[in-house]
């Protein structure tokens, strides 16, 4: 063969970078002397015979070819399986752009320049690549890593990792390099092993490939080619298979991106979450929840609730405070159009949602069925089962309440162990005295929401509070906070009887509100944390009134509460009474007077007129004495008995004239 050839040179032969001959070197495996340059330089040139076989043909195939110079390249061996190069860039260029294919390109011609000067025999090599590393701005390195990547790859190997990922994922063909010392079939087995469910690491996918292996008789080979094999499996298909299909799908899976709607309160997000601190609630350490929804055109926080335990009552109070105009000169409320929300059981629960969540039995039809939304007429839309980036305006604000509210609190404890601060101990605080109260954590988180509503946000350019002024809202109109405040209260169903109302063992009754409905089933809502009254609507939610809580008299009453019964009674019957007098009168007024029936009778006319006789004097007196002999004598009507004058009577003086007084009894005559 040829004169000797240097570590460069035998670098290229055998297809891996300079460092790893240099190693092979202090290993004895070529045979080798070192020369010194005129800058007493040492080089290591390496005889061509002790080259492996492959180096050496490809060496003597090129001392052959007359036409290669000896600074000229051939195209480099590469060593893994993927399309043409002319596609790949192509594929750069459609889906990321000239910018990023004019990186590769210059990538590639610095390391076709390095590689001309590490072949040539020009002297002093190492600091020309030192400067050229300096000219192009890149570490030395850098510089030979990627001489290196263009080795191996060639052209695909100076593409940057996420890029090559893609490209991997629209080509649907993962990119796996040729292992000489495994079998097609061993690596196939050790890559599946891999990425079963089982998550076995590098070292027992190997052992069990070494048993399977002996079985089938396959070529197998270390244990160091077998963690490169698993080491280029691709990142995602890793985490699909070795940790869930959720996480793949919150990691991996291509995302759409979402215009920001047009009006302001014309989408809302909401949901839950468990503030990362620790509060004193009645002498107890316990973490607070938050409720909170927010528009996403703006990014306000248009609502929110902080309670002990989150469950439907909260979500309705927080809906509540977003919907009603607020005090001072707040411009946030108004109804919104739609509200994302997630699957729990608060949400999806018929005081929100109602009946439309499929999974509720149908029922009689009536109001207090209706659930939150369908009174406000909002379109609810659930998001997938553990997507995260489906309400991603609201995760993106419970990130900012839980790494800057009460961050340097005593009672903050992170929202995981790993972030919980050493030595913490909620119960040691508590007897301390060292955990915030109830109240002290609602007029901080007041203040605090008025801050990041004024605080600049770097996606939309100003802050959450100017971009809600800057539009118009979907809808003016909002209800009334009685209104409101009914709804937002649990419903039932009730008959009203002789007695009002009967429920959960309480009497609610007002007989003037209620006569009218006398055997009807009406609709009631009421508070469990109070049920000294509730309220009365009509099948149509109309407003009845508000219903007290009916005390049970005793058996023998005293006569005060007697007479303020009967006093009730006959209000009550004189409503009744006027029902059909006022519409009487309504009618009078409007001259439609109802006449009444009277008998008409005629006869022919007569041919002869009628003859009158005059009576004297002394016949008519006849005729009453006559009249007053014939007329019957009708029985002298008994006195009519009242028992309330009956009872008056027993009564003394005293207490009589009292009840006078008060207006209780009225005084007989």
């Amino acid at each position: 063969m040829a004169s000797w050839l240097t570590t460069s040179q035998v670098a290229y032969y055998e297809c891996v970078d300079e460092r790893q001959i240099r190693r092979w070197l202090n290993k004895n495996k070529y045979e080798y002397h070192i020369e010194h340059d005129t800058g007493n330089i040492r080089r290591y040139l390496i005889n061509p015979n002790t080259m492996s076989e492959k180096a050496r043909k490809a060496y003597l195939k090129e001392l052959s070819d007359t036409t290669v110079t000896e600074t000229s390249k051939p195209e480099p061996i590469t060593r893994i399986k993927t399309k043409p190069d002319t596609d790949v860039l192509g594929m750069i260029v459609r889906r990321y752009g000239e910018d990023n294919l004019a990186k590769i390109v210059d990538s590639q011609e610095l390391a076709k320049e390095v590689l001309a000067i590490k072949r040539s025999r020009v002297p002093n090599r190492t600091k020309i690549i030192k400067d050229l590393a300096k000219e192009r701005g890149v570490s030395v390195a850098t510089l030979y890593r990627r001489v290196d990547l263009y080795l191996k790859y060639g052209q695909d190997g100076l593409i940057h990792g996420n890029v090559l990922h893609q490209i991997v994922k629209m080509n649907e063909a993962p990119l796996t390099r040729e292992y000489e010392s495994f079998n097609l079939l061993a690596q196939d087995y050790i890559i599946v092993t891999h990425l079963s469910n089982r998550k076995y690491s590098v070292q027992k996918c190997y052992d069990l490939t070494v048993k399977e292996a002996q079985k089938n008789n396959w070529k197998i080979g270390s244990y160091q080619t077998a963690c490169r094999i698993i080491q280029d499996i691709p990142l995602t298909y890793k985490d699909y298979h070795r940790r869930g299909k959720d996480f793949w799908r919150l990691e991996h899976m291509t995302r759409a991106l979402r215009q920001d709607p047009e009006f302001n309160n014309e989408v809302w997000e909401a949901d839950h979450t468990r503030m990362d601190f620790f509060i004193n609630y009645e002498g107890r350490a316990l973490r607070p929840w938050l409720t909170m929804i927010v528009d996403a055109r703006s990014r306000c926080i248009v609502g929110w609730c902080v309670s002990t335990q989150a469950n439907s009552e909260t979500i309705g109070l927080a809906y509540r405070y977003a919907i009603l105009p607020k005090k001072g000169s707040s411009p946030i409320y108004g109804v919104p159009r739609f509200t994302l929300i997630d699957n729990g059981t608060d949400f999806i629960s018929k005081r929100i949602l109602g009946n439309r969540n499929p999974n509720f039995s149908e029922e009689a039809e009536s109001n207090h069925l209706q659930g939150l939304f369908e009174r406000l007429e909002i379109i609810a839309i659930t998001c997938a089962i553990h997507n995260g980036p489906g309400k991603g305006r609201i995760e993106r604000k419970f990130r900012d309440v839980n790494s800057n509210f009460y961050r340097d609190n005593p009672g903050w404890c992170g929202a995981s162990p790993k972030e919980r601060p050493e030595d913490f101990d909620e119960k040691k605080l508590l007897k301390e005295n060292k955990l915030a109260s109830f109240e002290q954590v609602i007029e901080d988180f007041k203040v605090f929401i008025d801050g990041l509503n004024n605080a600049y946000h770097s996606e939309i350019g100003m802050t959450p509070i100017e971009k809600y002024l800057e539009g118009k809202r979907w809808k003016e109109e909002v209800p009334s906070p009685r209104m409101l405040d009914m709804w937002l209260l649990r419903g039932a169903a009730r008959i009203v009887r002789k007695t009002g109302i009967m429920f959960k063992g309480n009497i609610y009754d007002d007989p003037i509100k209620l006569c009218r409905y006398s055997k009807e089933q009406i609709n009631i809502y009421y508070d469990p944390a109070d049920m000294n009254q509730i309220y009365a609507c009509d099948d149509e939610g109309n407003l009845i009134g508000e219903l007290p809580l009916k005390e049970r008299r005793d058996y023998i009453t005293s006569a005060e509460e007697t007479f303020k019964h009967i006093a009730q009674q006959k209000k009550t019957e004189s409503m009744v009474k006027n029902y059909k007098k006022n519409r009487q009168d309504r009618l009078d007024d409007a001259g439609s007077k109802h006449q009444k029936r009277t008998h008409k009778a005629a006869t022919g006319e007569n041919n002869e007129p009628v003859k009158v006789v005059q009576l004297s004097q002394g016949e008519t007196t006849a005729k009453e004495i006559s009249k007053a002999r014939n007329k019957k004598t009708e029985p002298e009507k008994p006195e009519k008995f009242s028992y309330h004058d009956a009872y008056v009577k027993k009564l003394t003086n005293p207490i009589i004239d009292e009840l006078v007084e008060k207006g209780l009894i009225r005084k007989s005559v």
